[in-house]
């Protein structure tokens, strides 16, 4: 059993690591396309990938590091809890930040709004 978790360690490290940054990557360029106003995108898009960022952060946070196996934290699982817990924190203000810049745009073309 040792031998499978040591296996399934390493296809996780493998795979996890270059989805979290690719995802990452499109989530900040995505808040930087819309906070400049390069382009539109629209909120629901943000807050999908929001949360797919999030339910990945869970799924590896679980996995990776629960209480069921020993476990010795690297310094690549540093940079990952770090960076995680950095963009869970910024995600959810910058989320709310810029839904509400953006409506408050569509809201000012809009003369018949409050």
């Amino acid at each position: 059993m040792n031998s499978f978790y040591h296996h399934f360690d390493k296809l996780f490290e493998m795979v996890s690591r270059p989805v979290y940054y690719t995802l990452v990557t499109l989530f900040y360029i995505f808040y930087f396309v819309a906070l400049f106003g390069i382009a539109y995108v629209k909120p629901e898009y943000l807050e999908m990938m929001n949360t797919g960022i999030h339910i990945f952060i869970g799924l590896m946070l679980v996995i990776r590091f629960n209480p069921l196996r020993t476990f010795k934290c690297n310094e690549n699982d540093q940079l990952f809890i770090f960076s995680s817990a950095s963009l869970l924190l910024l995600s959810t203000g910058i989320s709310q930040t810029l839904e509400n810049y953006t409506l408050n745009l569509l809201n000012k073309g809009n003369p018949g709004s409050l």
